[in-house]
This record gives C-alpha cells, sequence and structure tokens, in this order.
C-alpha cells in the first residue's frame, strides 16, 4: 500500500466540496470532469474542479504526505464527507483508488490519472479591482433573477460587470425585466472595466462568496475573470459579445411613486398568481389614492381582486405587468418598504428597495 497519506477536517472538506461539486461538468462526456483534482502544493491541500468554461480551486490545511495528487468523484466525495461527523478524515493513495477512512468507516473510490485533469492556468490580470465580499455577494444575488437563461441571444445569458476607479456596477436583463446594482470600488486599478460574466460563473462566485467584509479581487483578462480570495481561486470564460445599452430602459424620472410595504405586496403577487394565465403570468396594478389593487384572471373566468394600503396620492393609473417578475424582483431586495415608479400603463416600472444603489425595471404588457 501506497505512503501518499494525509489527514483533513471533515468540517473544512465539507465546506470546500460542497463549493467544488457546484463546478465540475455535469452529464460530461469525459469522465474527468466529474472528478475533482487533490494535489498537496506550497503547504496545502488544494481541490480543484471544472466544467472547461469555469475552473474552482480551494486550499485547505493539511497533515501528512507532502506528495499527495490523485483525483477522485466529486460527488461521491461530497457525499461522503457530508455525512461525517467533525473530526479527521484520513486520505490514502492506493492503485489508482483514494480510500477514505473515518472512524469505522471506510470508503474506496476509483481515481483517473491525473495527467488527464484539464487544469487551467490561472492568466495574470492587467485589470483589477477590489470590493468588500459582502457587497460582492449581495449585488450578484439583486440581479441574477434578471439575467436570461438559454437565450438566443447570448450576450443575455450573464450579467454585465463594469468598474472604474469610482463604481463597481452590475446590470443583467433578459429583455423583458432588468436589475442594476452598483457599490464603490475602493482600489480599482489599470483601464475600465466592461465585461458580461456568464450565468454559470455568477452562480458560482455566490457559492464561493460569503457575507465578509474583507476585501476580494477581481481580476479580468481578455477572455477570462477571475476572483481571488483568502483561500480560493476563481478562473471562468467570459461572453463574447455586446450587452445592449441598458441606460436608455432604465427611465430618466418617474412622476408617479408610490412608498409599498415589500411583504405585503409579494404575497398579494403571490395570491394573484394562482388565477393567473399561466404563461404571460399577467396582473393588473392599479394606483388610486392611498391603495393598491391587482387583478388577475385566466381564459376561463377565473380571477382575483385584492388591494393593500400604500402611501400615494397621485392620479389614478392602470399597469399590466408579469407578477412573476415583480414578485421576484422583490425577493432579491432589502428593506422593509419598497417606492414603486411609474408614468402611465405603458411605460416600464421600477422597484427601488432598502438599498438606495439598487434598481429594478419591469416592462409593461397588455393583460
Amino acid at each position: 500500500m501506497s505512503n501518499k497519506m494525509i489527514t483533513v477536517d471533515t468540517g473544512n472538506l465539507g465546506t470546500a466540496m460542497s463549493h467544488i461539486r457546484a463546478s465540475v461538468g455535469k452529464g460530461q462526456a469525459l469522465p474527468i470532469l466529474g472528478h475533482v483534482l487533490m494535489e498537496t502544493i506550497d503547504g496545502v491541500l488544494r481541490l480543484t474542479g471544472t466544467n472547461l468554461e469555469a475552473q474552482l480551486s480551494v486550499d485547505l490545511p493539511f497533515a501528512g504526505s507532502a506528495d499527495f495528487k490523485t483525483t477522485a468523484d466529486a460527488v461521491k466525495l461530497h457525499d461522503i464527507v457530508r455525512l461525517l461527523p467533525e473530526g479527521e478524515a484520513t486520505l490514502t493513495i492506493n492503485e489508482g483508488e483514494l480510500l477514505v477512512r473515518f472512524g469505522r468507516s471506510r470508503y474506496k473510490l476509483k481515481s483517473l490519472p491525473v495527467s488527464d485533469f484539464p487544469v487551467v492556468k490561472v492568466p495574470n490580470s492587467a485589470r483589477r479591482f477590489r470590493l468588500p465580499e459582502r457587497e460582492l455577494l449581495g449585488m450578484l444575488r439583486e440581479v441574477d433573477g434578471s439575467m436570461a437563461v438559454q437565450d438566443v441571444r447570448y450576450y443575455l445569458n450573464g450579467a454585465l460587470v463594469t468598474a472604474n476607479s469610482d463604481c463597481v456596477q452590475v446590470v443583467a436583463t433578459d429583455g423583458h425585466r432588468l436589475a442594476l446594482s452598483r457599490s464603490s470600488a475602493p482600489g480599482a486599478s489599470g483601464d475600465d472595466v466592461s465585461v458580461i460574466v456568464p450565468r454559470g460563473l455568477v452562480g458560482l462566485m455566490e457559492k464561493m462568496l460569503s457575507v465578509s467584509e474583507a476585501n476580494i479581487e477581481i481580476g479580468v483578462t481578455e477572455h477570462h475573470f477571475v476572483v481571488n480570495k483568502a483561500g480560493s481561486i476563481l478562473v471562468g470564460k467570459l461572453i463574447d459579445g455586446r450587452f445592449p445599452d441598458f441606460k436608455k430602459v432604465v427611465p430618466a424620472s418617474q412622476p408617479h411613486k408610490a412608498v409599498v410595504d415589500r411583504v405585503a405586496f409579494q404575497e398579494m403577487l403571490r395570491r394573484a398568481q394562482v388565477v393567473a394565465d399561466e404563461k404571460t403570468k399577467g396582473v393588473m396594478l392599479q394606483f388610486v389614492a392611498n391603495e393598491l389593487r391587482i387583478e388577475s384572471k385566466t381564459s376561463d373566468g377565473e380571477e382575483c381582486i385584492d388591494s393593500m394600503p400604500i402611501d400615494y396620492a397621485g392620479d389614478e393609473v392602470s399597469i399590466g405587468v408579469n407578477g412573476l417578475y415583480v414578485s421576484e424582483s422583490l425577493s432579491s431586495m432589502g428593506g422593509e418598504q419598497v417606492t414603486v415608479g411609474f408614468r402611465d400603463g405603458m411605460n416600464a416600472i421600477t422597484l427601488n428597495g432598502g438599498n438606495e444603489n439598487s434598481l429594478a425595471v419591469i416592462m409593461p404588457m397588455r393583460v
């Protein structure tokens, strides 16, 4: 039996593998893409997963052999470790297999040749910016629901990230709704940044980021987006395309504004969705003095009529919108109240929550 053996904390390994699992290929023709690369390097155990579009590496402390390098099925290793109690697990390389031991538990996993694993070298980034980890996570969560899903307009299947010496901004749109969130950038360097980050890479960033106040560094090259935080590096390919001019969609001003309880508004929308058209999810919002009324109906004549008190003193205005889009936008916002801005029944509405630097735009529709 090989003496290439290490011990690692199951809690640390379990957290790392939950992130790695999200980065490995699913249903890929190459079996190696379903594996995690495990190697001891520079005094740490480095775990790496990839789907060829993105690569995530996580470093962990360990004890044992400094010459440890193997692969194992990422999903199986994750499922094994997450079921183990807190403590030290022993990992041993033995003739094409990885042996996992914890107490009386023994597991044997097949390994694939390390040389088959497609490691992407982390590129040097001339353009960089820094911001608190918590802020980037919040910005991504505020816009991720507005990204398109497998749209033929491939440049919409992600989020636009821009940065300069003063501001970091993230924007996403699927053509029917738009979300924008911005934050100050305390340490931008090099040329201004304007790149489209794919939907899958946004999801991996949300997985690896936490609510820590510590700064993380973002690096950008011609083809890659690099997220570097303590103990983790995420490298992903960018979308090569031109993001639409979203400023044309965002209303410069809204003559009417209503202040609404965010949770109550969302709950009313959910009730209305029960009998809304299944395809369009359309609802009619009617703003009258100090009241918001909502109406939805199906082609079979089923309907919902509801209302709630609001702070509004303007003209009566009715607007048809996708109720699901509005509800999802409200879910991503913080704060107890939301300001709904609108002009008339033919133009987009805007939603501003607890963060004054975030904005959602919902296009009108015929209901």
